[in-house]
């Protein structure tokens, strides 16, 4: 699995509103699991089944975590591409 983390010297409710207005920006839907982590997907799986290499399908793993005060890490983490 691939990753990145990523440390912002901003308090952990402004990180989470402004990564998730950009990946909404990039189209990702964000379904999220708890109040700091989410799944992002990009594509359909019905779409990549139908049309194969022609749509792609990426998912997304992002966790938010308060690390000291005024700074947050954003780890995201590919989960798969494809149909998977």
């Amino acid at each position: 699995m691939r990753a990145f983390g990523l440390a912002i010297g901003q308090e952990a409710t402004a990180v989470r509103e402004t990564v998730a207005g950009r990946l909404g920006d990039w189209r990702f839907r964000l379904d999220w699991t708890t109040p700091w982590s989410a799944n992002a997907t990009k594509g359909s799986a019905v779409g990549y089944a139908l049309l194969g290499w022609l749509l792609q399908r990426t998912r997304l793993r992002v966790s938010i975590t308060s690390a000291q005060p005024g700074q947050t890490v954003v780890i995201v983490a590919l989960q798969s591409t494809g149909f998977a």
